[in-house]
C-alpha cells in the first residue's frame, strides 16, 4: 500500500512539473508574439511603469527583445515626473528593462531583474549642511529643487543600474567650483533603510583620469541625517588642481602625478575619519622666493576628528625623495584647528629642513621679518624627535613652544650675516627665548666684518 502510494504521488508531481512546463511554454511563446507588437501598448506600459517606479512615467518609443530566455524593454526618451503629474522631476535617453520569467509568470505580472538607465544629465551638490541635492540640469530650477524627488525615487529601488551619464558637481560646503564628469556609471542597491553604491567616471582632463568609488550608508542621502562608509580610488590624478584653496596662498604644486586610495567614515553627513594611501611622483613645490623638486612620495595616513572639531593627522612616510636626497621612513602627526584662532601642534621623527624652506613663507608662527630673512637664506639640517605648538587661543601664555633634536646643522644667513655649522644638538624654546645645546664638540661660527672701513 506504502509503494502503491508513493508510485501514485510520483506520477502526479510528474504531470504537475510538466504541465507547469507546458503552461510556461505557452507563456513564453505568448510573449514572443506580443514582443513584436509592443509599441501597440505603449499606455499600458507607462502604466505598469508608473505603478511599480510610483512616479509617473512618460515614454517617447517602446521596442522589445529577448536575451536568450530573458524579454528586454527599451523604452526611449523617458520622462519621468512628479506626483502631481506637473513637471518633470528628470528626463534620460534610454531605460533597458529586463523581465524576469518565472517571477512575472508566479506574480502575473511583469516583474523587472535589473534596470539599466543611460543617458543622464544631473547636477550633485553638496550643500552647507553636507547634504545632497541631486537634480536634472535642464529641469526648471523653480520647480522642487530642495524636494530631491528624483534622488528619492533613484534610492528608492531595489537595484538598478546607471550608465553613460554626466554629473556636474558642486561642492558648496567648501565653495569649490562645479567639477564635470562624464560616463559615469552607478550600480545602486537599496532596502529602504541602507542604501550601496558602486561606480566609477572620467575625470576632466586636468584632474586626472579615472575615479572608482564604492558608498555604503544608512538614512537619507538627500538630507544632513545619513552615515556611512565612502571609499574612492584613482590613479594619473593631477593633486594640484583639487581643493587648491586648503593650501597656503603662497605655496604651489605644479607637474607631477598621483595614485590615491582613501577610506573615509561619515557621521550626520560629516567626516569624522580618513585613512588612505598617497604615491605622488615627480613635481614640483613652488613659493614667490623657491622651488623644491621631488621626485617621489608614498605615505599612509590617517585623520580623525576631535571633540573640539578640530582634526588629527598623521602620517607614514614610507618614501620622500627630493633634490636634497632620499629622507629614511618617518612619522608625522599634526592637529589642526577647525577654526582660526586656534591650537597648531605638529610632532616627528624625522625631518629634512632644506626640503621644508619653500614652505616657511606660509608658517605664521613665524614673524614676517624673520620669515623675510629665511627666504634667501640657505639652511641645512635633520630634524629628530620634535615638537612644536602654535597656539593663537586668546589668553595663550607662549604663542610658540618648540623642542628638537638636530643633526648636522649649517645655516649661511646671507651676506652680512653670521652662519653657523653645528654637528648636533638640541632646541629648546619660545616665542620669546631660546636655548641651544650641542652634543660634544664641533661648532664653528663665521662672522661678518665688523667694520666695512677699518680705523
Amino acid at each position: 500500500m506504502t509503494s502503491g502510494f508513493k508510485e501514485r504521488a510520483y506520477h502526479a508531481a510528474l504531470y504537475i512539473a510538466g504541465a507547469l512546463v507546458l503552461l510556461a511554454a505557452i507563456a513564453v511563446t505568448g510573449v514572443r508574439l506580443a514582443l513584436p507588437n509592443i509599441s501597440q501598448y505603449k499606455s499600458n506600459v507607462e502604466a505598469w511603469a508608473e505603478g511599480y517606479m510610483d512616479y509617473p512615467v512618460a515614454v517617447d518609443s517602446i521596442s522589445a527583445e529577448w536575451q536568450g530566455w530573458i524579454p528586454s524593454l527599451l523604452l526611449t526618451g523617458v520622462h519621468l515626473r512628479s506626483r502631481d503629474g506637473d513637471r518633470d522631476i528628470i528626463g534620460f535617453d534610454a531605460a533597458t528593462v529586463e523581465i524576469s520569467p518565472l517571477m512575472s509568470l508566479w506574480k502575473r505580472s511583469p516583474v523587472p531583474r535589473r534596470i539599466v538607465i543611460s543617458g543622464l544629465d544631473v547636477s550633485v551638490s553638496r550643500l552647507a549642511d553636507g547634504a545632497l541635492l541631486v537634480q536634472g540640469i535642464n529641469i526648471n530650477p523653480d520647480h522642487g529643487g530642495q524636494e530631491n524627488e528624483f534622488v528619492k525615487w533613484l534610492f528608492g529601488q531595489d537595484s538598478i543600474e546607471v550608465q553613460d551619464t554626466a554629473i556636474t558637481w558642486t561642492d558648496h560646503k567648501h565653495r569649490q567650483a562645479a567639477v564635470q564628469f562624464s560616463h559615469v556609471s552607478l550600480l545602486i542597491r537599496s532596502d529602504g533603510a541602507r542604501s550601496q553604491v558602486t561606480g566609477e567616471m572620467n575625470l576632466p582632463g586636468k584632474y586626472g583620469e579615472k575615479m572608482s568609488f564604492a558608498l555604503d550608508a544608512t538614512g537619507e542621502l538627500w538630507s544632513s541625517d545619513w552615515s556611512g562608509e565612502i571609499y574612492a580610488s584613482t590613479t594619473q590624478f593631477n593633486p594640484d588642481s583639487w581643493y587648491r584653496e586648503y593650501r597656503p596662498e603662497q605655496l604651489t604644486l605644479a607637474g607631477g602625478s598621483a595614485d590615491l586610495e582613501l577610506w573615509s567614515s561619515w557621521e550626520q553627513a560629516k567626516p569624522v575619519r580618513i585613512q588612505g594611501r598617497l604615491a605622488y611622483r615627480d613635481f614640483v613645490v613652488l613659493t614667490s622666493a623657491r622651488t623644491l623638486n621631488v621626485n617621489a612620495l608614498a605615505t599612509r595616513f590617517t585623520g580623525r576628528r576631535l571633540p573640539e572639531r578640530d582634526w588629527h593627522f598623521s602620517l607614514k612616510l614610507d618614501r620622500m625623495e627630493t633634490e636634497n636626497g632620499a629622507w629614511p621612513f618617518a612619522n608625522i602627526e599634526f592637529v589642526v584647528p577647525k577654526k582660526d584662532g586656534r591650537r597648531y601642534a605638529l610632532g616627528f621623527d624625522y625631518l629634512n629642513l632644506a626640503d621644508l624652506m619653500p614652505l616657511v613663507h606660509g608658517m605664521e608662527f613665524i614673524p614676517e621679518a624673520a620669515r623675510r630673512m629665511l627666504e634667501t637664506a640657505s639652511i641645512r639640517s635633520e630634524l629628530r624627535d620634535g615638537l612644536v605648538v602654535h597656539d593663537r587661543r586668546p589668553g595663550s601664555e607662549q604663542a610658540l613652544v618648540y623642542d628638537l633634536a638636530f643633526r648636522n646643522l649649517d645655516a649661511d644667513m646671507g651676506p652680512g650675516r653670521p652662519g653657523t655649522k653645528i654637528t648636533s644638538g638640541r632646541l629648546r624654546g619660545t616665542d620669546s627665548r631660546v636655548g641651544v645645546s650641542m652634543n660634544g664638540a664641533g661648532a664653528e661660527f663665521s662672522m661678518p666684518d665688523l667694520y666695512s672701513n677699518e680705523l
